[in-house]
């Protein structure tokens, strides 16, 4: 069937399963976020394609570890990742807000029994 785009109502549609409608309206966001910080390159575009954003390289060593994790730790991983021997001021700062930016995102929070450690939460299934 063709459909001519100067009929009158081509842009109705019509679905009888609210939930395949809800699928078709609301997509699903937790994947679309799952996979631009696994694979930053296909959303990225210009000459920095090969460079991966801190949030990327945060993100991979976040789902390294186990349920909890470490600050301490994941900061060394993540300052011998971006190839730095010591750990300076910048990097500490890029750091915190790839850690803010997870935290918003809903992978992380802060945990009551360690104060050094966060937790992953549940819903990080895709």
């Amino acid at each position: 069937a063709v459909v001519s785009t100067q009929s009158t109502g081509h842009e109705v549609i019509w679905a009888t399963d609210h939930v395949i409608l809800g699928n078709l309206l609301v997509g699903r966001c937790r994947a679309s976020i799952h996979r631009a910080l696994t694979s930053p390159h296909i959303y990225l575009q210009g000459d920095d394609v090969e460079v991966k954003p801190d949030l990327c390289h945060l993100f991979e060593l976040f789902q390294e570890h186990g349920r909890l994790i470490s600050l301490h730790d994941w900061i060394q991983s993540y300052s011998s990742a971006l190839g730095s021997k010591t750990l300076t001021s910048e990097i500490h700062a890029r750091f915190i807000r790839g850690i803010s930016e997870l935290q918003f995102l809903g992978y992380l929070k802060p945990t009551q029994r360690k104060t050094d450690h966060v937790a992953k939460l549940s819903l990080v299934g895709y």
